[in-house]
């Protein structure tokens, strides 16, 4: 995606709405920010269940971590 698209994205609000985990998981594995940040940190805590520190966002294992604990609880959880 390039930066005008996560830009025209992020304008449209597309992740009001929608469910924690499915704004988490798909933020988490896009490269550029599409949305307001604050409630992209917002969706992984309530995604992940637990609190997390804004400079966590910035290694790579850490956002490959959560995307599996996010996977796992939906398996879990039927979704």
């Amino acid at each position: 995606m390039t930066r005008e698209e996560a830009v025209a994205m992020a304008a449209t609000g597309w992740w009001k709405g929608k469910p924690a985990a499915e704004v988490a998981l798909f933020q988490l594995q896009e490269e550029r920010l599409c949305m307001d940040f604050s409630d992209f940190h917002a969706a992984v805590e309530e995604a992940l269940g637990f609190p997390v520190w804004t400079h966590e966002f910035a290694l790579r294992d850490n956002t490959n971590k959560w995307v599996e604990i996010i996977k796992a609880k939906g398996d879990k959880d039927g979704k």
